[in-house]
């Protein structure tokens, strides 16, 4: 079980920054897809979550990809200073996962745009090869 932290100083919330990043990029957990509900709903919600975060760890995975890529494009690196800027600042102020999940959805997808291109940019220049 993670211990929360108290935020009250600089050091403390530069200190965060990997643990924010983790939530902010990779929340809603895996563990949290299958849990019991009370509610039959949030069952479902949560199952249909587990397949849109699948969805997203692929398409995050080609982000490093693009950063593999496109390591000097000067493009790349303010999509993902912005995208980092957006998620990461929601992961500070809200502490539920469910307001935080729709706050950081725009930067979130934009990742998850530069991932397909950069999948796309690996499928067309192996094609090119061939």
């Amino acid at each position: 079980v993670y211990k929360r932290q108290s935020l009250n100083s600089a050091q403390k919330m530069i200190g965060y920054i990997p643990r924010a990043t983790q939530i902010a990029f990779l929340s809603p957990f895996p563990r949290s897809w299958f849990k019991k509900h009370p509610i039959s709903f949030a069952d479902l919600s949560h199952a249909v979550m587990g397949i849109e975060m699948t969805l997203i760890y692929v398409c995050l995975i080609g982000v490093f990809v693009a950063g593999w890529f496109w390591i000097k494009k000067l493009e790349l690196w303010i999509i993902l200073t912005f995208s980092f800027y957006f998620a990461l600042i929601p992961t500070y102020v809200f502490p539920n996962i469910g307001a935080l999940v729709r706050y950081r959805y725009a930067a979130i997808m934009i990742l998850v745009a530069v991932g397909i291109a950069a999948f796309y940019y690996m499928k067309n220049r192996k094609s090119d090869i061939v």
